[in-house]
C-alpha cells in the first residue's frame, strides 16, 4: 500500500485557522514523505500487523519532537509566571 497525502489545501487551511487563533500548527509533512518514517506494511508488532500508513517508532518520535519544539516557549512561559 502507498503512502497517501491529503494534498496541500488541508495543509494550508489548517494552517490559516491556526495563525488565526493563535494556535500552534505543526506540519508534519516532512515526516509523512519520508519512507523511513512510516510502518512497513505486513510487518508483526506487539501491536498487532503494521501498515504503511501510519509512523513507525522513529517517526513517533520525530512527530513527538516538533510538538515539542513548537509548544516548548508556550509551556515554559506558562509555568514561569506560576
Amino acid at each position: 500500500m502507498q503512502n497517501v497525502s491529503n494534498g496541500g489545501p488541508y495543509d494550508d487551511i489548517i494552517q490559516k485557522v491556526g495563525t488565526e487563533r493563535n494556535i500552534p500548527v505543526v506540519d508534519l509533512k516532512p515526516i509523512w514523505q519520508n519512507p523511513d518514517n512510516i510502518g512497513t506494511a505486513g510487518q508483526n508488532t506487539f501491536n498487532g500487523i503494521s501498515n504503511s500508513l501510519n509512523p513507525n517508532d522513529s517517526g513517533m518520535d520525530l512527530i513527538a519532537q516538533e510538538i515539542y519544539k513548537k509548544i516548548e516557549s508556550i509551556l515554559l512561559k506558562k509555568f514561569d509566571s506560576v
